[in-house]
């Protein structure tokens, strides 16, 4: 008896069987592959990469799209974790078909397709120039590239800075994490940088002069409050320290796990934007 012959399915068939449907799919060039879930891990990553590109691409003819958008490569449809495009692209397309630079983060169950299978469906498609393969239980990745008419990998650790002059940015592998939301839980402080701008725009409103006392406050207030925690741990048996343990706990909780306010992280990025502006001048 003679085995049956399965349908190659084609892009077409693929993009109007795979619309609507809630689970993720990919497409191999044959047929649809199911997407497996991710881990936080996995995510945190994907999230603090967007995070390092986005303000290191703003201003210039770049922009940086995640596993939301897919892109076609060598025939096969695909959803990277991160993808960074120099054209624009249509708010209403589903498809991009011009990546420069593909991201991806290894994971155990996809590890092989990652580093051999879309390795040769990206080194295939002319409009990538490079392709980052994230490591996800270390800081470290392999980093595929065009150097005439190869395709050259190498690998890159904690310590090494990612340079992708196809898009014009260089980007330290270890800096992933983002500070923005950390800077803006700091709400005194960033309150004053807004301060400290507009007195030297010579904008000298009393809203300037009041971010500024703001400040000053709330640097007045953690010296305080640094030099209280130090004297407690100086006397730890001290009726005032074991007083004073459970509310300062409960303020720590309170405050360290709060969620930053959109105008936070309005400052916290234009913090941000700076540090990266003046860290590429000096590059």
């Amino acid at each position: 008896m003679r085995a049956a012959v399965r349908h190659r399915m084609t892009t077409e068939e693929f993009l109007a069987w795979e619309e609507g449907r809630e689970l993720g799919w990919e497409f191999d060039g044959f047929e649809p592959v199911p997407m497996t879930g991710g881990t936080a891990d996995h995510s945190a990553i994907q999230r603090n990469l967007v995070a390092a590109l986005a303000p290191r691409l703003r201003g210039k003819p770049r922009q940086v799209y995640t596993a939301d958008l897919k892109i076609l490569a060598a025939g096969s449809i695909r959803y990277p974790n991160a993808f960074i495009v120099c054209s624009p692209v249509p708010r209403s397309s589903t498809v991009v078909t011009d990546p420069v630079v593909v991201f991806e983060v290894l994971s155990q169950s996809t590890a092989s397709i990652d580093h051999f299978v879309k390795n040769q469906e990206y080194r295939d498609t002319p409009s990538i120039r490079r392709y980052v393969v994230l490591e996800q239980d270390l800081i470290g990745a392999t980093v595929f590239a065009r150097a005439g008419d190869d395709w050259v990998g190498h690998i890159i650790g904690a310590d090494a800075v990612l340079t992708m002059p196809e898009i014009g940015i260089n980007v330290p592998l270890a800096a992933y994490p983002t500070p923005v939301a950390w800077i803006s839980r700091f709400l005194p402080v960033t309150h004053g940088l807004i301060g400290v701008r507009d007195v030297l725009a010579g904008n000298l409103s009393s809203a300037a002069w009041q971010a500024l006392a703001e400040a000053a406050v709330g640097l007045g207030s953690a010296a305080v409050a640094v030099e209280g925690f130090a004297w407690g741990e100086r006397n730890p048996d001290s009726r005032l320290t074991r007083l004073l343990r459970r509310p300062g706990h409960e303020i720590q909780r309170a405050v360290g796990t709060r969620e930053p306010t959109a105008e936070q992280l309005e400052v916290g990025a234009a913090a941000l934007a700076e540090i990266l502006r003046v860290e590429q001048a000096a590059a």
